[in-house]
């Protein structure tokens, strides 16, 4: 997995491009598709779950405000640190959904969360008639939807995922103590 996570990545690098939408696209296999792949299998110890969303946040906040943003897409040097920022945001948002400090509810719950400022600025965008960044409306329009329903999309579905992977480790746990007592 952690090499499709690689995979991943050298494709946001490729689908970049000039356009809005593609460097949208970009952002959700930084954030959304490579770090989940890249962890897989990982042994997650432990995870501060708060802190970890706080950082996500903070990183799209900052590159989305629409001087920095601009700048950052004219930028090679920028841009390619806010493509690592996104990269360390991502491993950030996916670490504890990976980590066995979340139970099944606690996972969820913090997948449905975390996604919520994405989702917002991806509606927004979807929605505006207004130019908030470089290129056409339409171009914006499309890249906002790639940011609310693409990234939507996978975090619901590794949200999912990890509740039902901790439900499987919290039933075999409850297996073994119910054996224990049994004996």
């Amino acid at each position: 997995m952690p090499l499709l996570g690689v995979g991943a990545i050298l494709a946001a690098v490729v689908v970049t491009g000039g356009s809005l939408s593609g460097h949208m696209l970009a952002h959700v296999l930084l954030i959304d598709v490579a770090p989940p792949l890249l962890l897989a299998g990982a042994k997650v110890r432990s995870a501060r779950p708060l802190l970890c969303m706080a950082f996500y946040w903070l990183v799209l906040a900052l590159w989305h405000v629409p001087p920095v943003f601009n700048t950052a897409m004219t930028s090679a040097p920028l841009h390619g640190l806010e493509e690592a920022s996104f990269l360390l945001a991502g491993l950030a948002l996916w670490w504890p959904l990976h980590s066995p400090k979340l139970g099944a509810l606690g996972r969820l719950v913090y997948a449905l969360v975390a996604m919520l400022p994405m989702d917002a600025l991806g509606a927004y965008l979807n929605r505006t008639p207004h130019l908030i960044y470089m290129g056409t409306v339409a171009d914006q329009q499309h890249a906002g939807a790639l940011m609310w329903v693409g990234s939507t999309t996978v975090m619901t579905v590794g949200g999912l995922w990890a509740c039902l992977l901790a439900l499987q480790r919290e039933e075999r746990d409850q297996q073994a103590r119910d054996t224990i007592r049994a004996d």
